[in-house]
């Protein structure tokens, strides 16, 4: 599967807690990236790959954008929030976390700055 996978440089102090799989290896671990580090990120490859993800989860992203503009007025939580309001709050979640179950992607983590 490593064939398909996104390479990626990214500076190892964006890294939070993270044991990487050891080349070739069948094992899938989890990245997680530090919410406020300074570092970089290069995708090395893979363009296409993201383009065809975006693709693939066309209509999801769709919904997103709809219900991303319908609150846009909306952004704080108020006791006089309408009903279509509520729920596109709770369909916003769904969509994101369906996007980030289904979103994911094999990649190659390499350590930017070191050979």
């Amino acid at each position: 599967m490593q064939e398909y996978a996104i390479v990626i440089a990214a500076s190892s102090s964006l890294l939070e807690g993270v044991t990487l799989a050891d080349y070739h290896s069948y094992e899938f671990p989890s990245i997680t990236f530090k919410a406020e580090a300074v570092g970089q990120i290069c995708i090395i490859n893979g363009h296409h790959r993201i383009a065809a993800w975006k693709q693939v989860h066309q209509s999801l992203l769709l919904q997103l954008t709809g219900l991303q503009k319908l609150l846009q007025d909306f952004k704080v939580f108020s006791d006089y929030d309408s009903p279509e309001i509520i729920e596109a709050r709770s369909n916003m979640n769904k969509l994101k976390q369906q996007l980030y179950v289904e979103g994911g992607w094999g990649a190659i983590v390499l350590d930017y700055g070191k050979l």
